[in-house]
């Protein structure tokens, strides 16, 4: 088996004027994660992202986002 990994994400987006019209914030995104190996085919990985100015989202400044993933593989 290898070690896990804990990982880091940032990433900033500009919505697009043509799809969702105008006026829409920019929106920020922080990811982090850490991915279990939990047998020689298997992972798990929780992660929590926070959300600044999210785009489609304007009676909030912040959110959050919470996910887990469980990956099988041969």
């Amino acid at each position: 088996m290898g070690p896990n990994t804990l990982g880091v994400g940032l990433n900033w987006n500009r919505p697009s004027e043509s799809t969702f019209g105008q006026k829409l914030r920019d929106q920020y995104v922080s990811e982090i994660f850490y991915k279990f190996k939990l047998t020689h085919h298997t992972e798990l990985t929780p992660s929590v992202q926070l959300v600044a100015n999210p785009a489609l989202n304007m009676n909030t400044d912040f959110t959050s986002v919470f996910g887990l993933r469980f990956r099988a593989f041969l």
